[in-house]
């Protein structure tokens, strides 16, 4: 197995199993599906971005599975700890401890502890700055946070904060670093997560996973991974490959 060669298991998850009220008129959106295993509930977790059409709902969606394989059951559709939440993200921690990360009202990005079953949120534990696409990830011991501006489909700036904390991301503050890539579209892409890949050799890659919305013909949308590196400064930059090899990094 690798991460360039793909091969189609199963549709896991259909919409139609949603039972929260739509506005007339409109239909479901699902966006920036997460998956989590619990190891105390031995469940696999989807959480995802729950919307109508034209963005009324403003919730999270939260489906599970015995399997992953799936099918996942729907079990609620809510805005996590009363606020609108638009673009999200999961991160899970080395202690099994699973964090929602969001943009609250399209005003800070919000960072709540999931409860022990993966299900509902305990309340904002740590706010970042406004940022939408935000990933969370760990690097060198630190928590670090990766995300973009608003400006809708099109691209922007990616944003890079880092926190003052390295035990927990409980009542963590953020520092921004700025824009990792140098670029002012960040490639044309914007972050959606941040995959953590071990070699055998215990050495860590991180990838940096984004989205390229093509706008305004978003429905030709592609995917852009790169690998975060230290440049000479020993800052975590991102710079644009047109290939790479992950045996390389």
């Amino acid at each position: 197995p690798d991460l360039q060669h793909w091969t189609f298991l199963a549709e896991i998850f259909k919409n139609t199993s949603i039972t929260v009220p739509l506005p007339a008129g409109q239909l479901y959106r699902i966006e920036r599906p997460k998956l989590l295993f619990n190891r105390k509930t031995k469940k696999y977790v989807i959480w995802f971005h729950l919307d109508s059409s034209r963005f009324s709902l403003r919730m999270v969606g939260v489906a599970t599975s015995n399997t992953i394989r799936g099918p996942y059951e729907f079990v609620a559709g809510f805005k996590p700890d009363g606020k609108d939440s638009y673009d999200m993200g999961v991160f899970q921690d080395d202690d099994g401890t699973a964090y929602l990360v969001r943009s609250v009202e399209n005003h800070f990005a919000g960072i709540s502890r999931m409860t022990d079953d993966y299900l509902n949120t305990t309340g904002i534990t740590s706010q970042g700055p406004q940022m939408e696409g935000v990933a969370i990830f760990r690097r060198n011991g630190k928590y670090y946070m990766v995300g973009s501006h608003l400006t809708g489909w099109k691209a922007n700036p990616a944003i890079l904060c880092v926190a003052n904390k390295t035990g927990s991301l409980e009542g963590a503050a953020w520092k921004n670093l700025g824009n990792p890539t140098g670029s002012p579209t960040t490639f044309k892409s914007q972050s959606t997560f941040v995959l953590s890949y071990t070699h055998p050799s215990g050495k860590q890659l991180d990838i940096f996973m984004a989205d390229t919305w093509n706008a305004p013909n978003v429905e030709a949308a592609g995917y852009l991974w790169l690998p975060f590196e230290n440049d000479s400064e020993g800052h975590i930059s991102i710079q644009f490959l047109d290939s790479w090899k992950v045996k390389d990094y």
